[in-house]
């Protein structure tokens, strides 16, 4: 008797922590409205508050700088890719870009996210991309198996040319075409962190340069959308850059697993039936 009580006690616990599970994943959903305080915690004005991630789950990158050169281009903070913040939860992917180019800016607008989820064999095989704005007939947060993409201006660190060369083809800007797979939420403006709003004419600031003006894209998409398939192991590749590829950001999410929630709520209901009997079974006895 002792025997099977702890064992229907051990199940009831086990089946509680697979739910716990379940309702934690669900709890780390982000809200898409270019709150950086979904990412990390309160800034201080210093160049570490980009890395000051709120859960170890979260994989960032960071590329923030002031200079009149970036990488490979000019242009300034206005063109700068400051920070990328990605995270899986469950089949979510969790997506946050800080940068200085604002959403309807003149010239070179922002380009859209690029996936590769091949990148350790084709370091140029972004298959889907995600649209940051509308443009071509394309609508903000339309999700995309894409065909071809646009490519800015360089082709490599200070170089300029029109030629298709691994470097330029690694670095893609916004979807040329393809086939439009569904829509997502995604929000483009400027950043905040709870309360506080980070224009330049604001007194809160984030970052070692205080005195810039910050924008996040922030967007969630369900892998299930992109007809993955059975691929539940798999290398992925972030990128994010303006159209005109004056500074790219980009971060690597090598081995990443997508867990399967039914099958721990299958677990679940049927350890608490196991128990469930157990207990019938000793009150008729």
């Amino acid at each position: 008797m002792a025997n099977a009580t702890t064992f229907t006690q051990k199940a009831l616990k086990l089946s509680a922590a697979a739910l716990l599970l379940l309702a934690g994943s669900a709890a780390q959903a982000i809200t898409i409205d270019s709150d950086i305080s979904d990412w990390i915690k309160a800034p201080k004005g210093k160049a570490s508050d980009w890395n000051k991630t709120l859960r170890s789950s979260i994989s960032v990158v960071v590329e923030d700088q002031h200079k009149w050169y970036l990488n490979p281009g000019y242009g300034g903070q206005k063109y700068d890719a400051e920070a990328m913040y990605v995270e899986l939860v469950g089949s979510m992917l969790n997506i946050g870009i800080a940068t200085g180019r604002a959403p309807h800016a003149k010239g070179w607008a922002a380009g859209d996210i690029a996936l590769n989820f091949d990148f350790g064999s084709d370091a140029t095989s972004f298959e889907y991309g995600i649209v940051t704005r509308d443009h071509n007939g394309m609508s903000q947060g339309d999700v995309y198996s894409v065909d071809n993409w646009n490519y800015g201006l360089w082709v490599k660190p200070k170089k300029t040319s029109s030629a298709m060369n691994t470097y330029k083809l690694s670095h893609p800007t916004s979807i040329k075409s393809g086939d439009l797979l569904g829509s997502v939420d995604l929000a483009y403006g400027e950043m905040t962190h709870g309360s506080m709003n980070f224009g330049d004419s604001k007194p809160d600031k984030i970052g070692k340069y205080k005195k810039d003006r910050h924008y996040m894209i922030e967007t969630s998409v369900d892998l299930a959308l992109l007809n993955l398939g059975s691929l539940n192991d798999f290398d992925l590749r972030v990128h994010w850059t303006a159209n005109c590829n004056n500074d790219w950001i980009q971060l690597d999410m090598q081995h990443a697993q997508v867990p399967e929630p039914a099958s721990l709520v299958l677990l679940a209901i049927g350890l608490i039936g196991f128990a469930s009997r157990k207990r019938l079974r000793r009150k008729q006895a």
